[in-house]
């Protein structure tokens, strides 16, 4: 093993130990609540940690970067929700991904946005702030309702389970599930 001065950086250092046993904690709170446990897999970028956690079966994960969904749907991560609203540009290497063979979810945030991924085979989500404070359309803003009215009514589906709930400030209470 090399010493720590001599690794390149940037590095992941992690201690097994706390990795599982924190994947353990995670997994036994959610277990009876209904939704599958999703990776984001932007802190750790490591095949081998991801592999380690969901065991031999690839399962769900976020994505912050397209070459992320690239590079885990590669190695047979099929069901990948890109966290970040789609740009314009970057539309093809999405579709190209799907096209693939990967579930890919994007999420949208406006109608211009909408009107370009109509068509696409591409599974897409409507960004709700459900916390007052980070991305997306609040659920009362009325540009929502322009988002939906897009032709796209048979593909969105809102998926409350994806909020950012991690992102409330302490005190602050839970929204209303949906």
């Amino acid at each position: 093993m090399k010493e720590l001065k001599d690794l390149e950086t940037p590095a992941l250092l992690l201690d097994r130990a706390k990795l599982e046993a924190n994947w353990q904690r995670m997994s036994a709170r959610i277990a009876g609540l209904g939704p599958a446990l999703r990776l984001h897999v932007k802190t750790a970028k490591s095949l081998e940690v991801v592999r380690r956690l969901h065991g031999a079966t690839p399962g769900p994960i976020c994505v912050s970067t397209l070459k992320e969904a690239e590079i885990f749907g590669a190695e047979g991560y099929r069901d990948i929700l890109y966290t970040v609203a789609l740009a314009p540009n970057k539309l093809a290497r999405a579709t190209a991904l799907a096209r693939g063979g990967i579930r890919l979810k994007v999420i949208v945030d406006n109608v211009d946005l909408a009107k370009a991924i109509a068509g696409a085979p591409l599974e897409v989500l409507i960004e709700i702030d459900s916390d007052g404070h980070r991305a997306g359309l609040r659920p009362d803003d009325p540009r929502l309702l322009g988002v939906c009215a897009v032709d796209l009514l048979a593909l969105i589906t809102l998926y409350p389970s994806e909020a950012r709930w991690s992102s409330l400030r302490p005190g602050e209470p839970t929204p209303a599930r949906w």
